[in-house]
């Protein structure tokens, strides 16, 4: 039996989920995972949100539904509704939105109904941000002074080649907008054409060099203090840090080729529009991964229908909770590390033995790609 089998619900519980509302999108950005799959319009039903929200009353602790998946959650017409509703349900809601749809009405019933979060995601050419920034100053010049409790907002931007400059740019956005975060993640490329724009591509490990390998000659563990990161530090120490999986940043030790699933590790998982549960966003439905040095398959894994059993019986069933420790305890070979071999085409299976889904060429695992 897995040991994770026998974890309490406060031992192993389910924290924030992923929700899709909605396939549709306002936008047609080139980097979006939409391009590369056939589904159609659809949106969530309320059935399905009700469901949602009774099976998080399973779980113990702070729950939080974040609003976001691939398509764009205002364009869903109960976004309102769903919102109040999960407050009701004592439930904290985050969306993450373009913000080209933010009209003055909808946020201001969105704020009434008790947004907690709002994470503008920012990517879609510098129009598209201009008029997003815009709505959302919008917004916070109508909420000054009303009862509603403007939601904390954050800012998240997808680092590519063709968009470097917008980097630049991103704490002015924050201020304009309020903002107290910025996140930024790599690009996950889908296409050829997205791997030639991705920063990391020239830099993917080779064989013997990432963390498991330790320190050596080759990659010695560098030690660096604490640094104020002015315009001349980060040029020199980016010199220096270029490929190195290992170094100690003042105090704290950082492998930064180390391989962490943030959604298992942080009790996540992710919803779609029809209800099916799957551990992390990547295994909602199947897309391609292109790097350089391969084009795999990332299968879709579902664990169950929320609509069909209930959230904690589909997060208490044995294959998921083993799935979760294997995860945990990252059971997998090191494929970014290895030569290339016919079981990185697909998450099917890997060399360990273990079942599918496999995650030892997850780019979400390594740190590359991130959620907001």
């Amino acid at each position: 039996m897995s040991t994770d089998a026998v974890r309490s619900p406060t031992e192993d519980p389910l924290r924030k989920l992923h929700v899709e509302l909605t396939t549709r999108c306002n936008l047609n950005c080139a980097m979006c995972q939409r391009h590369v799959w056939d589904e159609p319009d659809a949106d969530m039903a309320p059935a399905t949100f009700e469901a949602l929200l009774r099976g998080l009353a399973d779980f113990p602790g702070p729950r939080t539904l974040q609003l976001s998946g691939y398509g764009e959650p205002l364009a869903h017409p109960r976004i309102v509704d769903f919102v109040q509703a999960a407050g009701r349900a004592g439930v904290v809601t985050e969306i993450v939105t373009n913000g080209a749809l933010l009209s003055r009405d909808l946020g201001m019933a969105l704020i009434a109904a008790g947004l907690t979060r709002l994470v503008l995601s920012v990517g879609c050419g510098d129009a598209a941000v201009d008029h997003s920034v815009a709505n959302l100053r919008r917004l916070h010049r109508c909420a000054l002074g009303t009862d509603g409790a403007w939601p904390q907002v954050a800012i998240h931007a997808v680092l590519r080649r063709s968009s470097l400059r917008t980097l630049g740019r991103l704490r002015a956005l924050a201020m304009a907008v309020h903002a107290d975060t910025i996140s930024v993640s790599h690009l996950l490329p889908y296409t050829t054409e997205m791997a030639a724009d991705a920063l990391y591509g020239s830099r993917l490990p080779t064989a013997g060099t990432g963390p498991e390998a330790g320190p050596s000659r080759w990659r010695p563990h560098v030690v660096l203090p604490a640094l104020e990161w002015s315009a001349e530090e980060a040029q020199a120490v980016g010199a220096l840090l270029a490929g190195q999986p290992d170094i100690t940043l003042g105090r704290t030790r950082v492998h930064l080729g180390q391989s962490v699933c943030p959604f298992v590790v942080e009790g996540r998982a992710a919803v779609d529009w029809r209800g099916n549960l799957a551990p992390c966003l990547p295994l909602l439905r199947a897309h391609p991964v292109v790097t350089p040095r391969r084009r795999r398959t990332v299968k879709q894994w579902h664990v169950g229908n929320v609509t069909h059993r209930g959230l904690g019986e589909l997060w208490r069933r044995p294959t998921y909770t083993a799935f979760r420790q294997r995860v945990r305890d990252f059971a997998f070979p090191p494929c970014p590390n290895c030569g290339d071999c016919e079981l990185v085409a697909s998450n099917d299976e890997d060399c360990y033995g273990n079942p599918s889904p496999t995650c030892g060429d997850c780019l979400y695992a390594r740190g590359l790609v991130r959620c907001p």
